[in-house]
């Protein structure tokens, strides 16, 4: 229902059916019979209430919270990788916290006027190190078919194309990486606005996949070496202790893991081949690495999900 003459009609005539059928009252009846002590979203805006611009049900649920006194948290979905023009999310001061990765990510929200005192820094349970230990015994069955493993695999994650760069400077470096001797190149373009299309330049290399399907922390695992220009996906190979290629010169953003010198740089097009060597035969800058996800990813924590847990414990408990 995305294209042709229905896609403006549809979201209206599914707003219209949903707001007036028994599926809205089946919502509030199930929340009552939970009768949740807390209640924690994603990173939404609390006021969606229309099925063509998110999960609907949120306003209502949130409603519901409000008017039975029950505290509503919101959770961190992505990471403060790099600084940009516009600053800190603009976000509902209706929750009771905000669980944040990052005192940098704190700094950017306090300066955004939002409320201190409901702001958290519990690091991103998403890269918990128990909980990425826990998804790759999940996922340990699962692989791509390496026939040859003295090639070394390049796994490059896109970034959604809202970001300020040259998206053809960037195929333009795909490219040169996918003629590199040795080399297989994987590209998982980004979910969001981008496919297999816009990639086409590069079908024309026999080593070279644009994978749409394949899970992420699958591709992670399979890599020998994973680079992106800014994607939050790289932290977890960074707790896996995997290299990272950092393609400088196409970002116009400073990101947080070049800063903490946790990457190997590419700094114009003719480097590309010794920077993929250094990655294939330097060691791991252990310090660097532990510094980023310190200062970034974890906030200082040693459990993000204990830390998050404990914390809503405590706003249930007062």
């Amino acid at each position: 229902m995305t294209r042709g003459p229905l896609r403006k009609i549809f979201p209206r005539i599914a707003r219209t059916i949903i707001s007036r059928s028994a599926w809205r009252n089946q919502l509030l009846i199930t929340i009552r019979e939970i009768d949740p002590a807390l209640i924690a979203f994603d990173w939404v805006d609390l006021s969606w209430d229309r099925p063509d611009q998110g999960p609907w049900g949120i306003k209502s649920i949130a409603d519901w919270a409000k008017s039975n006194r029950r505290p509503v948290v919101g959770l961190m979905h992505g990471l403060s990788l790099a600084s940009f023009p516009n600053g800190a999310n603009s976000l509902s001061h209706d929750f009771s916290r905000l669980y944040i990765e990052s005192e940098f990510r704190y700094k950017q929200m306090a300066e955004a006027d939002f409320p201190q005192e409901k702001i958290c820094v519990a690091g991103a349970p998403r890269f918990d190190k128990s909980w990425v230990d826990l998804l790759g015994k999940a996922i340990a069955t699962q692989s791509l078919a390496r026939h040859d493993h003295q090639i070394k695999t390049i796994v490059f994650f896109a970034t959604k194309l809202v970001y300020d760069y040259d998206f053809e400077r960037v195929i333009d470096w795909l490219d040169r990486v996918a003629t590199v001797p040795g080399i297989r190149l994987i590209v998982q373009p980004h979910p969001r606005g981008q496919g297999k299309s816009s990639f086409r330049r590069l079908r024309r290399h026999p080593g070279c996949i644009i994978d749409m399907t394949t899970p992420a922390p699958i591709l992670i695992r399979e890599a020998d070496i994973v680079s992106t220009l800014v994607s939050s996906v790289v932290c977890e190979a960074i707790v896996l202790g995997l290299p990272l290629l950092y393609p400088r010169f196409l970002n116009s953003l400073s990101t947080r893991f070049d800063e903490e010198g946790a990457c190997i740089v590419v700094e114009r097009m003719e480097d590309t081949e010794a920077a993929i060597r250094r990655c294939l035969e330097e060691k791991i800058p252990w310090e660097a690495y532990k510094r980023f996800l310190d200062r970034h990813v974890l906030g200082g924590q040693q459990s993000p999900i204990t830390a998050t847990l404990n914390d809503m414990l405590l706003i249930v408990g007062q």
